[in-house]
Parts: C-alpha cells; structure tokens; sequence
C-alpha cells in the first residue's frame, strides 16, 4: 500500500470502506478526510489489542471498569448510569457498543462496597460463533461496505443488556464506524433468512427503505 507524503493532504487508501461503486447516497462515507485518519488509527489500536501479542500491564491486559448496580442495567437507553475512573459517574448508554463485542467480567458487591463474588470472564461472542458470522455475513454487512470480517465486531441486534442472546440469530458483523452507525446514527437491522436488513434514519433517506449489503456476495 502506497503511503502519502505527510502534509500532501493526499487519500490513504483503504480508509473509506463503501464499495467505490456504489451510487447509494444513504450509505456514503461523510467523514471528513481527518476524521477517516483518526478512525483509521483507532481501528488500528483496536486490531492489535484482540490478538494476545501486547505485552501486560500490571498482569493484565487493557482493561475498561465499569462500577454499576443491576438496577441501573435494568434501566432503559440513558436512564441507567456507570461510575468510571477519573471520570465519575456517565451515562451507561455510552459504553453500549463497548458492551456488544468484549470480555466482561461480573463482580457482586454487598451495600458497603466488598467484593462477594467474581464470575468467570465471559466473552460475549464465542470464537465459534464469530466463525459463523464471518461465513454468512462474509465481512461489514452494512449496505455497500467492503471491510472483511477480521476487521468487523459482532453487534448484538437486541442489546445484550436489554436481554438480547449472544446468539447468531441476534448477531451482526459491522465494521467500527457502521457498527457505531447503529448505536449513534439511528441506524437498524434485522435479520431475515439469515440476510441482515438495514433501515437508514429519516435524516439520511426520507422513505426510510431497507438495504442489505451487495457487495460480499454480488447479489442484487
């Protein structure tokens, strides 16, 4: 891959995933050329972190804590808040598509804050199961997207904390920024025949028509 000069402000290739042949105007990359950078730089970051090639810090990898009871996980969308260090307590909607493709380890604390149990590390969605997402959707399946499937993350179409199985029948593989599309953008899919369908927000096609991606098996 041919690298630009640095300040000629020339195209990194790869960074717009869409299918150059696309004429869809719904699904178009509106990214601005440093905002592709960026995301192309954290998709890096994100790459390495899943193999088990980093080095430890402290004896474990990067990890993300999140302090929360169940009342608030039961909570709807914003309602439920998460305490987070150095930040406080946010809102628990924040971490939802962290919450879609990670280990996640439960620990039961009593009312004065001990710990009285720690569950076993679980990882939402089971190498196996990664396998047969990546075999029927066969990479991003967001319309027109090209990314291969070891670039995309499984999405749980019902929210996994709103009850939502970690099953394929409630995943979908989405490259980062169209898996963020279905958390931020008002984006939705749902499954049929094992065909993901994706409803655009009114903001982005006024008759709201569904698509499905075109690209990975050529079908129309």
């Amino acid at each position: 891959m041919l690298v630009p000069e640095p300040g000629s402000d020339a195209e990194l290739e790869g960074l717009n995933p869409i299918d150059p042949k696309s004429t869809d105007p719904a699904v178009q990359d509106r990214r601005t050329r440093g905002q592709r950078l960026l995301d192309g730089l954290i998709n890096c970051v994100r790459l390495a972190a899943r193999t088990d090639k980093l080095p430890l810090n402290g004896g474990l990898k990067s990890q993300l804590y999140l302090s929360t009871s169940q009342e608030d996980l039961d909570q709807q969308a914003a309602a439920g808040t998460v305490l987070v260090p150095y930040s406080g307590r946010v809102p628990l909607a924040l971490f939802e598509e962290d919450l879609c493709d990670a280990d996640v380890t439960q620990l039961l604390r009593d009312s004065n804050g001990g710990i009285l149990d720690v569950g076993r590390t679980q990882r939402l969605f089971t190498f196996a199961q990664r396998k047969i997402l990546a075999a029927r959707d066969m990479g991003c399946a967001y319309p027109d997207c090209m990314a291969p499937p070891q670039w995309a993350e499984a999405h749980h179409i019902r929210p996994w904390k709103d009850g939502g199985a970690t099953s394929v029948d409630n995943g979908v593989l989405c490259c980062s920024l169209h898996h963020h599309y279905l958390h931020e953008r008002g984006w939705t899919v749902r499954l049929v025949g094992g065909t993901a369908w994706f409803t655009p927000p009114y903001c982005d096609d006024i008759t709201r028509t569904e698509r499905r991606n075109t690209y990975h098996r050529g079908m129309s």
